[in-house]
């Protein structure tokens, strides 16, 4: 399977473990976005034809500064009901990784192709007052960088074994560390696109403009490259025979 080859699969319902159910959001703390015809903002996200992922309907929500994409409100859904933020995953090649503990984010650049980048662009496009001028993406070639902002004083440990599972099984997951993680390495991602409003500059307060995060979630190792490193210093090595 190349870089990117899996589609982005939108998970609502599926179950989670305890850490990851803080991304959930409570629909009574949100704001629903309501245009002047005064009906939730939704849009219509077409997947290229190549792909068996029918059309979905996603509903932007504004919360905090950032929008968030949820399924369409249930109509029978009452204002104490809570719905799942819309879950993402796509597997790539691991580039880069910045997972040490004390960093100031944790985060991840993994080689996901160009399509799996042109279609994530399109949902994002959907944002409200989407505007593609200045906007500051989360990709640079046919890298996507993931970034989590929790508990940032510890290593990152949502590290998991997806190696001969059935990866959607949460039970069978094992923990990893970041020191199982090497560039080359085919990984799994699960996250969130997390877009952002601009901010305008204020005395003493620099602006910036709008864009998108997408929230890294966990990293599960599929694949590691076939090989064997030595990392010894060149000058420790024996350099002619005894």
């Amino acid at each position: 399977m190349h870089p990117g080859s899996s589609c982005i699969k939108y998970i609502v319902s599926r179950p989670r473990d305890p850490i990851l159910k803080r991304y959930s959001l409570s629909i009574s703390n949100c704001q629903w976005l309501l245009p002047r015809s005064n009906k939730s903002f939704s849009a219509t996200v077409s997947p290229p034809s190549s792909d068996l992922v029918p059309q979905r309907i996603v509903q932007w929500v504004s919360n905090k500064g950032r929008y968030h994409a949820f399924d369409p409100r249930p109509s029978d859904a009452t204002d104490d009901d809570t719905q799942d933020v819309i879950e993402s995953e796509v597997v790539g090649t691991l580039t880069r990784a910045f997972l040490q503990a004390g960093a100031q984010s944790h985060t991840i650049s993994v080689d996901i192709g160009h399509s799996e980048i042109d279609r994530i662009k399109s949902i994002i496009r959907t944002v409200p007052n989407f505007q593609e001028r200045g906007y500051r993406w989360p990709f640079e070639s046919t890298n996507a960088k993931f970034t989590s902002k929790d508990n940032l004083e510890d290593a990152y440990d949502e590290i998991w074994d997806g190696r001969d599972i059935d990866i959607h099984d949460i039970d069978s997951r094992n923990p990893l560390t970041i020191d199982d993680l090497e560039e080359g390495n085919k990984v799994f991602v699960e996250y969130t696109i997390s877009p952002y409003s601009a901010k305008k500059s204020r005395p003493n307060v620099k602006g910036f403009e709008a864009g998108t995060t997408l929230r890294l979630l966990s990293v599960g190792l599929l694949e590691r490259p076939d090989r064997k490193l030595n990392f010894e210093s060149p000058r420790k090595r024996r350099r002619m025979a005894p």
